[in-house]
């Protein structure tokens, strides 16, 4: 059985392609997203000077949802100088939905962020990202900003219901450190020995213990279509 631990409706356009292909599926969703109910005196401080920045990063279609309705209470879009970035196609096609055209970079991850903000020489850079943000790209500049504009929550409902399948699982899909943190906190890790993780990220894979790195399969991105390709491998 395949196991996407991924929230019900991000989960729902690739559950379908995988049953389509007639393999025992599963979505078990161990977070869900929720919108933030306020902002920090900093995030406040930096969108009321948003026309200093040179380019808003949105790291995931979420931030969009949630970090498009926070920039417009300073701005107008049709107003901003600054460019934007989306870190892959489906994050770049939630923005175009709102009417804005984004840079991508080669690779849709925090490195391939702070490759392309490097080639366009960004110095001062505002993030959109979730609350569990692991702020990777502060360490391409101190002039890097984040606004938080929602926050991923586990959900302790799904953790048993993920234990007790473990067993009949063979592949099982983590999208992320805060997804990959509750797993281990909460299984056994002699349960996992015989499955695959699937991971969005080397990142990811340099998280995992030893025991499950040698069988784990890195998927060129989080898009469903590439996900799907590494279920296959």
């Amino acid at each position: 059985m395949i196991i996407n631990t991924r929230p019900e409706k991000q989960a729902r356009r690739l559950g379908y392609k995988i049953e389509q292909a007639e393999l025992n599926y599963s979505n078990i969703p161990i977070t869900d997203i929720t919108q933030r109910n306020f902002l920090s005196k900093d995030e406040i401080s930096n969108l009321k000077k948003i026309e200093e920045f040179e380019v808003l990063i949105f790291t995931s279609i979420a931030a969009v949802k949630y970090g498009i309705k926070i920039v417009q209470d300073f701005i107008s879009i049709e107003d901003a100088k600054f460019q934007f970035m989306a870190v892959g196609p489906s994050t770049s096609k939630a923005l175009l939905s709102h009417g804005i055209t984004a840079m991508l970079p080669d690779t849709y991850d925090s490195d391939g962020l702070m490759k392309l903000c490097k080639s366009m020489n960004f110095k001062n850079i505002l993030v959109l990202s979730s609350s569990n943000s692991e702020m990777q790209l502060s360490k391409y500049s101190e002039k890097v900003h984040y606004v938080f504009s929602h926050d991923v929550i586990a959900l302790e409902n799904q953790i048993g219901a993920l234990r007790s399948s473990l067993n009949q699982c063979t592949k099982i899909l983590i999208y992320s450190k805060f997804s990959l943190d509750i797993i281990l906190k909460n299984t056994e890790i002699g349960s996992m020995q015989n499955l695959q993780c699937i991971l969005p990220s080397y990142r990811l894979v340099k998280l995992l213990p030893e025991s499950l790195k040698k069988r784990a399969i890195v998927a060129r991105s989080a898009l469903d279509e590439d996900m799907f390709q590494a279920i296959q491998e």
